[in-house]
C-alpha cells in the first residue's frame, strides 16, 4: 500500500506539482514579494508558502489525487487530508522539513536551480507523506453510502 501511494504522489509530483512550483515560485513570488534574498523577503516567501500555498493547495490536492486514483471520492480524500492534519502531526513534519528547505530555496539556491532542488527533497518527504497517509482511519467512512 505504501509503495502504491508513493507511486501516485510521484505522478502528482511530476504532473501538477512542478509546474505549480516553478509557476508560483518563479513567477507570482518575485511579483508579490520581490527578487531579493534578504531575510525579510526569505521569511515572507518561506511563511506564505507554509501557511498559505501548502496547507490551502499543494497538501489537500495531493490527498484528493490519491482518494481518486483509489477509486474514492474527492469528500474521502479530504476527510483524510483533515484526520491527518489533526491526528497524524501532518503539519509538524511537513513545516520541520520544508521551513529550512524554503529557506535555502529562497535564501541561497538560485532561481533556476530551485524546483530541481525542491524536487530533490520532494523525494524524501513523499516517503514521509506515504507514511503518515497509510495509518489507519477509525473515524472516516470507508464507504458512501
Amino acid at each position: 500500500v505504501i509503495f502504491q501511494f508513493e507511486s501516485i504522489l510521484l505522478l502528482y509530483h511530476l504532473s501538477f506539482f512542478l509546474q505549480q512550483h516553478q509557476y508560483i515560485f518563479n513567477s507570482l513570488f518575485p511579483q508579490w514579494f520581490g527578487t531579493g534574498n534578504d531575510i525579510y523577503t526569505v521569511l515572507t516567501k518561506v511563511i506564505f508558502n507554509l501557511v498559505i500555498i501548502s496547507p490551502l493547495i499543494c497538501l489537500p490536492i495531493a490527498y484528493i489525487v490519491n482518494a481518486m486514483v483509489y477509486g474514492q471520492g474527492l469528500l474521502q480524500g479530504f476527510e483524510k487530508y483533515i484526520y491527518d492534519l489533526k491526528y497524524s502531526n501532518l503539519l509538524i513534519s511537513y513545516y520541520s522539513i520544508w521551513f529550512p528547505v524554503g529557506l535555502a530555496t529562497f535564501g541561497v539556491i538560485p532561481e533556476h536551480l530551485r524546483i530541481a532542488f525542491i524536487s530533490f527533497i520532494s523525494f524524501f518527504w513523499l516517503i514521509i507523506l506515504s507514511t503518515i497517509s497509510s495509518s489507519s482511519l477509525p473515524s472516516i467512512r470507508t464507504e458512501d453510502k
